[in-house]
């Protein structure tokens, strides 16, 4: 579901990662990123690229 941003960087174990913070305790976890396309406050919905792998 929809989600704010609650961090977009470099984080060890998993490079470049973004996490999304759903409420209610949620939170997803995008890593191994290549590059990032959203930065930490940034609201995002279902569908939105947060980032680009590879």
């Amino acid at each position: 579901g929809p989600g704010t941003v609650s961090f977009a960087g470099a984080r060890s174990g998993y490079g470049r990662v973004v996490e999304v913070d759903h409420g209610y305790g949620f939170k997803s976890r995008y890593g191994h990123l290549r590059s990032i396309t959203v930065s930490k406050g940034d609201t995002v919905e279902v569908g939105d690229l947060v980032g680009k792998m590879g």
